[in-house]
């Protein structure tokens, strides 16, 4: 009878170990996900950045343009 018990006891020592086991692959692959998208959230971000940054550029290029037109003009 006690060897009965101790190989039930066996079972569910093993099976509490792969339930766990389990578990923390689980919520490690979610986390994954989950940084995986703030990634991805982050490059579009960038992206978007950079391309306001070079229309901020060009604006200010064409602004300058303007006004050494301007100066030019009044020098004369």
């Amino acid at each position: 009878m006690k060897e009965k018990h101790s190989g039930v006891f066996f079972i569910v020592l093993i099976a509490s170990v792969l339930i766990v086991i389990l578990l923390v692959v689980f919520f490690a692959k979610r986390d994954l996900d989950e940084v995986q998208e703030t990634q991805s959230q982050i490059s579009v971000g960038e992206e978007k950045a950079q391309d306001l940054e070079e229309g901020v550029n060009m604006y200010n290029d064409a602004d300058q343009q303007r006004f050494d037109n301007l100066d030019q003009e009044l020098n004369y």
